[in-house]
């Protein structure tokens, strides 16, 4: 009886695992797949959605193949060998798919808004005011680690413009 108990625990945790990564892929998710040695994951994205750069970055590792387009949708199948390791990359792959085009999209929707408070912004100030306007971003810093030593490296300054 205990066997049984333990056997249907461990079905039960593998079924909500694969739900909470199939979850996560909500509302991209087609299916999931067996053929041969592979595990295929296929998604329906929509179709001005980029996924070549991030793959191009995995594909030694796992296969992507573009199985056409549908009523506004590309549908995509990840392909991977079935190991945890690998599995996991393509996981994490689509992730980083979805993420980078949600943010790309994010960053449109931004970038019309900003566009439209400018454009309002200009239809009531001074010709004066605006020539004086000022748009500033605080300064972005990248690190570096050289040999054990961390430096943090700014943005290029202004330069003269004499040569």
């Amino acid at each position: 009886m205990g066997y049984k108990l333990i056997v249907y625990y461990n079905i039960y945790f593998d079924i909500m695992t694969l739900f909470k990564n199939i979850q996560v892929f909500e509302p991209y998710f087609h299916s999931i797949r067996k053929h041969q040695t592979f595990l295929i994951i296929d998604v329906k994205l929509p179709n001005d959605w980029e996924y070549k750069t991030v793959t191009q970055e995995v594909a030694e590792q796992i296969g992507v193949k573009e199985n056409g387009v549908k009523e506004g949708f590309k549908f995509v199948s990840f392909f991977s060998k079935q190991n945890e390791e690998e599995v996991e990359l393509s996981v994490s792959t689509i992730k980083k798919v979805i993420d980078t085009n949600l943010e790309r999209e994010e960053k449109e929707r931004l970038l019309q808004q900003k566009i439209i408070e400018l454009q309002r912004q200009f239809e009531v100030s001074s010709l004066d005011d605006l020539k004086s306007l000022n748009i500033s971003f605080s300064e972005p810093t990248i690190t570096k680690e050289e040999n054990g030593q961390v430096e943090t490296i700014g943005m290029v300054e202004e330069g003269n413009q004499e040569r």
